[in-house]
């Protein structure tokens, strides 16, 4: 796995988060916005969705002053074996504190990310 081939920067942090888009609240993408913007050259990676979500977070993260192609959306990973594989590309990976990841974490510990999370007392 390659950053280029996926889509990720070559330079500049790669922070991913592959939960369901339902566990993103706004004060989830609020925050992970102005790492965003604190941070020069970072991407964000996200589950892929229908393209009219891309488009839609993308222009949500223009409205707060972050370019949208700073948002990059993962393809499908066939198996769970490459869905493991690719995440080692992120750098970090933030968590949805509305509600704690589970699987989606453990994944992302098994491809060797560090985990940036919050207490929750929910989790799907």
């Amino acid at each position: 796995w390659e950053r280029a081939a996926e889509g990720r920067a070559e330079e500049g942090p790669v922070l991913a988060n592959f939960n369901q888009f339902y566990k993103v609240d706004s004060a989830a993408f609020d925050d992970w916005m102005a790492v965003l913007r604190a941070v020069n050259g970072s991407q964000l990676w996200l589950r892929s969705e229908a393209a009219p979500t891309h488009a839609a977070l993308r222009r949500a993260a223009e409205a707060v002053g972050v370019a949208g192609p700073r948002l990059v959306f993962a393809r499908w990973a066939r198996t769970s074996q490459e869905h493991i594989a690719r995440g080692t590309l992120a750098d970090l990976s933030l968590d949805t504190p509305l509600y704690n990841s589970m699987t989606t974490g453990c994944d992302i510990l098994w491809s060797g990310v560090p985990l940036v999370t919050l207490p929750s007392l929910n989790m799907v």
